[in-house]
């Protein structure tokens, strides 16, 4: 299952930032459990071409399947990416 979220102003200059590029790198939210207290969370970043590959990369990259994991993914934008202005 896919979620979605509003766009944050960090998440505008993400999507400008990837827009020409062919290859995105993405950042997946894996939770599962309750959505108040997930037994599980985790952030894997890939890099692919969809969202929808970047969620089959990030559910092969995951050591073991976790049973009601909820995916979410969204472009990577500077500061998850280490990035510090300068």
């Amino acid at each position: 299952m896919m979620l979605q979220r509003p766009l944050l102003p960090e998440d505008q200059e993400a999507e400008a930032y990837w827009a020409n590029r062919e290859f995105k790198k993405f950042a997946i939210t894996v939770t599962a459990g309750p959505a108040k207290r997930p037994t599980h969370h985790e952030v894997i970043f890939v890099q692919t071409r969809t969202p929808e590959r970047a969620i089959e990369c990030a559910q092969g990259r995951l050591g073991s399947v976790i049973r009601g994991a909820r995916f979410s993914v969204k472009l990577a934008t500077a500061r998850e990416l280490g990035c510090v202005p300068t």
